[in-house]
């Protein structure tokens, strides 16, 4: 999206239902929050770009740390075959 004078224009329909998603535009049309730079909105947007990939990185790597009864079937069926 950007900075909040883009929320009327971008389409959030893909990930937030139709009332949310109107009522997101409608407090950012009317949102008294702090200006940002556009270098500010670049290091927001690379800090959430690195959040995604480590969420992607820790899932697809390291799937039984983050999921505690995937890593307890994994211990008892350890000697299961399927």
């Amino acid at each position: 999206m950007g900075t909040r004078e883009k929320a009327a224009a971008t389409d959030f329909s893909t990930f937030l239902d139709d009332d949310t998603e109107h009522a997101l535009k409608e407090t950012a049309a009317v949102s008294m929050g702090t200006e940002i730079s556009g270098e500010d909105l670049s290091n927001m947007q690379a800090l959430a770009r690195q959040c995604v990939e480590l969420s992607q990185y820790r899932h697809a790597r390291l799937p039984c740390s983050f999921n505690p009864a995937r890593s307890e079937f994994n211990l008892l069926s350890q000697g299961a075959t399927f």
